[in-house]
Formats: structure tokens, C-alpha cells, sequence
């Protein structure tokens, strides 16, 4: 007769390893427990001609069957898969020729398959995830031929359109867009060198066109404002190690700063120069204390370069002024403030020696 059954003991050890049933004499069934606990971990399923059409595997020998898998033509057709071991399938594997083309998992268990991965040439070319759960993708990732992310695209309100766009060139990131108001067009960009953040552009206002612009070197961030679009900024900080530092002001576009403050490693103002006669030429500045309280100024009024007037205060207020009115360097006028800014007192060198001449004394503002 033929046979119908055969059982073997495959290294010897006296326990049955494998288990073969038979029809028309060709196997029919096989079953091998590779684990070595009396329980099969594989089962393996033929037709009439001996074609292997479906297996079953315990990949964690606990004794229960966790994948299934279905043939054509010899290759693995089909793969289902129970990873958590709930019972319920929360993987499927397709397959062409042998290698996949594709695998839609259910990643939270919740019996919903929220993530397919697609393959070409048996390599992922492009991932899908549902976050929200309603059946269309909120996340898609395309990888380049070494399987590293090319672009990253994301639905960050679920409207099925993406508002978020990363960019990848050799596995490091070099452009990041965002729809923040969700209109269609990108409002603001990230450009990266090396995988370090360059510049961040952004059109806050939402007119189609980047106004701020912030630029990063190692430790240090220039910030620009442009809100007229004329490429001339109205607006330029430089931050170092996160803090404010200086800030220059252009007010009228003309591409000449008429302010250009300094800030101490706390943040407080301690110097303002202002261009006050020419265009981009600084000639009044102003020193501050911790408080915000000016306590000097320097002002050249000639246009000579150099200073020719300095102020001194106290508590805010205008105690002293020197000038220079021959432009020597030295000042020639003295001038001296009581409450309220009032002139009590003037001296005067009208030989230009640096010793006063001349002193004239006010009583509340009169001689």
C-alpha cells in the first residue's frame, strides 16, 4: 500500500521533530517542531502535484500558530500576521515573485491598519501612515535607493492635503515647508546645511511673500524684517547664544539704518547710536544703565566724524554738557543743569587754551 503517514525523529534525541502526512503517496502535510517542546512551530501545506500552497509558523514558540503564509508558483504569495498575540491579524505582507511589494500593519492594535509600506526590487520605496484613523494617509514618506527618507510629507488637520514638506538629500535633512493657515502655500521654510539649520523664512501675515528671514552660524542669529517686499529690511537683530545683542532700524526703506541699538548678555539696552544728518552715518549716541536710563550722550553736529557735544546725566536728567566749537577736540563751552533741565550755569574758553574764560551763573534760567 502506499504510505500514509511517517514520523521522525531528526537529531536523534529520542522526541519526535517532524510529522509527514501523505496522499497518493506524495506529501501532503508536514509539520516540524524546531523548538523542541512537542509542539509544532512549522506546518507546511502541498496540492495534488506537490506545490507547496500554504505554511503555518510560531515565531515565538508559545505553541500557537502566529503566521500564515500562502503560495504561488513555489514563492510566498501572501503573508498574514499576528505580532501581538491578540488572536487577530495586525500585519499583511504581498508579494511578487518572492520579494514584497507592499505591508499594511495595524501599529496600535486597535484592528485598524494604519501604516503600508510599498516596495520596488524588494527595497521600501514609500511609506503611509493613517493617523486619525480615517483611511486616508497623513504621513508619507518616499525613500531614496539606499532606503534612506527623500521627502517626508504630512496632513497636519487632516484635510487630506499636506501641509508639512521635509526634504532629504544623502539622509540629511535640507528643507523643511509648512502651511501654517492651511491655504495652499508654504508660509514658512527651514533650509539646512550638513543637517544644521541655516536660514528660517516666514510670511507671517500670509501674503505670499517670506518678510522675516533668520539666519544661524554656530552660536550666533541675524533676524531680518522686510514688510514691504523691497529687499531693503526695515529690521535686522543679531542674537548670540539666544539674547538680543543688536538691532539696527531703517524706517523710511532707504537701506541706511537711521538706529542701531546694543544689549547686553542679559538683554538690557546699554548703547543707541542714531543717524541724525546723514543717511547710515552715525552721529548721536546714547549709553544707558542697567535701567534703561541714559546716563551719556556724544553727538557730532558738524559731520566731521568726531564727536563735538557730550551730555552727562544723572537719575535720567541732564546735569552737564561740554562742546567743542572749533572742532579741536577738546571742549570749549561748559554748561550746567539744576531740576528740570534748567541752564544754572555756563563757563566758556574763548582762547581755545582748555581753561574756562568766561563763567556765567543762572538763577532759575536767567542771568
Amino acid at each position: 500500500g502506499k504510505i500514509k503517514s511517517s514520523e521522525q525523529d531528526a537529531d536523534g534525541d529520542g522526541e519526535i521533530e517532524v510529522w509527514i502526512i501523505y496522499e497518493n503517496g506524495l506529501p501532503a502535510r508536514q509539520r516540524f517542531d524546531d523548538s523542541g517542546n512537542g509542539q509544532a512551530d512549522r506546518e507546511f501545506f502541498y496540492d495534488s502535484e506537490h506545490q507547496l500552497v500554504r505554511s503555518l509558523h510560531d515565531n515565538t514558540n508559545d505553541g500557537r500558530m502566529d503566521t500564515a503564509r500562502t503560495y504561488a508558483d513555489g514563492s510566498v504569495h501572501h503573508e498574514e500576521a499576528d505580532l501581538d498575540g491578540n488572536g487577530r491579524v495586525d500585519r499583511k505582507t504581498y508579494f511578487e515573485k518572492g520579494q514584497p511589494v507592499s505591508v499594511d500593519q495595524d501599529t496600535d492594535g486597535d484592528g485598524r491598519f494604519d501604516l503600508s509600506v510599498f516596495y520596488e526590487n524588494g527595497k521600501a520605496v514609500r511609506r503611509e501612515k493613517d493617523v486619525n484613523g480615517d483611511g486616508n494617509p497623513d504621513e508619507i514618506v518616499v525613500f531614496d535607493a539606499q532606503g534612506r527618507p527623500a521627502a517626508v510629507k504630512e496632513d497636519t488637520n487632516f484635510d487630506g492635503i499636506p501641509d508639512v514638506l521635509t526634504f532629504y538629500e544623502n539622509g540629511r535633512i535640507i528643507r523643511t515647508e509648512k502651511d501654517r493657515n492651511h491655504d495652499g502655500t508654504a508660509d514658512w521654510v527651514v533650509s539646512y546645511r550638513d543637517g544644521r539649520k541655516q536660514r528660517l523664512e516666514t510670511d507671517d501675515d500670509h501674503d505670499g511673500r517670506f518678510e522675516i528671514s533668520i539666519g544661524y552660524n554656530n552660536d550666533e542669529m541675524v533676524r531680518t524684517v522686510d514688510q514691504d517686499g523691497d529687499g531693503r529690511p526695515e529690521i535686522r537683530q543679531v542674537y548670540r547664544d539666544g539674547n538680543l545683542r543688536e538691532a539696527d532700524y531703517d524706517s523710511d526703506s532707504d537701506g541706511q539704518p537711521e538706529r542701531r541699538d546694543f544689549f547686553d548678555v542679559t538683554g538690557n539696552l546699554t548703547k543707541s547710536c542714531f543717524a541724525e544728518n546723514n543717511p547710515g552715518i552715525f552721529d548721536t549716541t546714547w549709553f544707558y544703565d542697567p535701567s534703561g536710563q541714559p546716563v551719556r550722550a556724544e553727538k557730532d553736529t558738524d559731520k566731521s566724524g568726531r564727536t563735538d557735544i557730550w551730555y552727562e546725566y544723572e537719575n535720567g536728567r541732564l546735569v552737564r554738557l561740554r562742546q567743542d566749537t572749533n572742532a579741536d577736540g577738546k571742549p570749549d563751552v561748559w554748561e550746567f543743569y539744576g531740576p528740570g533741565e534748567v541752564l544754572i550755569r555756563e563757563k566758556k574758553d574763548l582762547n581755545f587754551d582748555g581753561i574756562p574764560d568766561m563763567e556765567k551763573i543762572h538763577n532759575a534760567g536767567k542771568e
